[in-house]
């Protein structure tokens, strides 16, 4: 069930989900994501599930505003890997964002355990 706010100017329109709480604008693009060679290795190595779990939550956080900091998503300190991580459980997505195209880059996905990063089951490093 969708309803306006009646606050906000005439020419903007703000939709919200009143179950959910959530807002969105009717400007709001998406966008779309990509992989790499090594990120789709990186995601094949993991269970069926946690595969689904892993494209899902991508699907969630990065479709709209991929370049927005929240609790599990942050920009990275400069590195070879990749701009930005979420995190979505014990799953860490590296990925770049082209806003131009309004494209998501996911470049690594790896696996978060203690301290350290795991990539296809090998510790490694950004």
């Amino acid at each position: 069930m969708y309803s306006t706010h009646s606050l906000v100017p005439e020419f903007a329109v703000v939709l919200f989900d009143t179950d959910e709480n959530r807002h969105y604008t009717p400007h709001m693009a998406k966008y779309k994501t990509s992989f790499t060679e090594d990120a789709l290795e990186d995601l094949a190595w993991f269970k069926k599930n946690e595969q689904n779990e892993i494209r899902d939550g991508i699907h969630e956080n990065l479709e709209y505003e991929p370049t927005v900091e929240t609790r599990n998503r942050k920009k990275l300190r400069p590195n070879r890997t990749a701009e930005w991580e979420l995190r979505i459980g014990k799953f860490r997505i590296f990925y770049d964002v082209d806003q131009a195209v309004r494209i998501v880059a996911v470049e690594a996905v790896g696996e978060k355990q203690g301290n350290a990063l795991y990539f296809q089951g090998e510790k490694g490093e950004l």
